[in-house]
């Protein structure tokens, strides 16, 4: 994005198994720019691009995949074996087949239910105005749906035996 350019940002997002991100390093005086930009996404996502963004995920999962389909990553798989096949065991991603059927409502819902006041966490560090970064907070957040209860994921029990033990040599 140019904007976040012009003040040194570089706006990031990662998904996690229990949360999203969004990142960016920023000269303080783009604050207020930054915090803006990303109440706006939270807020109000334009949603644009959604099938390109679909063929990209589609492609990256695949990357992880053998000729067969089944899955490579060692992440993936380690999580798999302690946690099975729910939540904290799933890939991050989903399925190729789940991604490609993935509906413009289904995201709409994901984002009304996830990306709400109560599980948002604002974070910052360096050489900025703490004041400020309240204040560019409230503004940029304010408007978000407080959304209800507390966060649906809960770490599951570990399965005894399934983690692997790595000794240094």
């Amino acid at each position: 994005n140019a904007a976040a350019d012009d003040v040194g940002g570089s706006l990031n997002a990662a998904t996690g198994r229990v949360d999203t991100e969004y990142t960016t390093p920023l000269h303080p005086d783009g604050l207020e720019l930054i915090t803006r930009m990303v109440g706006e996404m939270l807020g109000a996502p334009l949603l644009s691009g959604l099938e390109k963004e679909r063929e990209i995920v589609v492609e990256e999962l695949q990357g992880d995949l053998d000729d067969k389909g089944r899955d490579l990553d060692l992440d993936d798989l380690s999580k798999l074996s302690r946690f099975g096949a729910q939540g904290m065991g799933l890939r991050i991603g989903g399925t190729p087949r789940g991604v490609r059927r993935l509906s413009l409502a289904q995201v709409q819902a994901h984002l009304k239910r996830h990306h709400v006041g109560r599980r948002l966490v604002v974070s910052a560090a360096g050489d900025f105005d703490p004041e400020r970064l309240f204040r560019a907070s409230e503004e940029a957040f304010g408007g978000l749906p407080a959304g209800r209860g507390r966060p649906s994921w809960r770490v599951p029990p570990m399965r005894r035996g399934a983690w692997a033990t790595f000794h240094p040599r």
